[in-house]
């Protein structure tokens, strides 16, 4: 019954995996067409976060312009589609940053507090990736079991079963 249990979890897994992905992925070409962007002030912080140029963005600081939830979409358009992706995210690092902020940036009028803040961006492609192991684990197991049983081998062991007709003698698996 345990043993039942544990393959049902892992079935769901892989059909959750399977269903992140795709909307990683969904999101990661989105995200080359059109800037998503919300921002909200929580405990006298700045929570922003961004997709743009298949990186997911998050910000945080202490500047001060949020009064409530907000939410921007801005359709970038195939003309500008190279020029901002060549200004905005470096090659190098495979799309991943982090950066502490100490100065004011120049948009923001100075407070009377010292500026601070951090940015991280994640690139989609690494989510993809990270969704995808459990179906890639699915696939290796699959086409292990494919080429032993092209090869009259067991299953689950991998034994030669030419000479056996009912059981493995090596694993005791039944032979199918």
């Amino acid at each position: 019954m345990r043993l039942r249990a544990h393959a049902i979890a892992v079935r769901f897994l892989e059909i959750a995996s399977a269903i992140l992905c795709v909307i990683i992925f969904v999101l990661w070409i989105r995200s080359y067409f059109i800037m998503d962007g919300c921002g909200a002030e929580l405990h006298g912080l700045d929570w922003m976060m961004s997709s743009a140029v298949g990186a997911a963005d998050m910000e945080v600081d202490n500047a001060g312009l949020f009064d409530s939830f907000h939410h921007d979409s801005v359709d970038i358009g195939r003309h500008n589609l190279w020029l901002l992706m060549r200004a905005s995210r470096p090659f190098y690092g495979l799309g991943f940053r982090l950066d502490l902020h100490k100065a004011t940036p120049p948009y923001l009028a100075p407070t009377a507090g010292q500026y601070h803040g951090m940015s991280a961006a994640i690139p989609f492609w690494f989510g993809v990736v990270a969704a995808g192991l459990p179906l890639s684990r699915r696939a290796f197991i699959t086409c292990r079991k494919r080429r032993r049983k092209l090869a009259g081998r067991c299953l689950l062991c991998g034994y030669d079963l030419r000479v056996s007709v009912e059981r493995c003698p090596e694993c005791g698996a039944v032979v199918r």
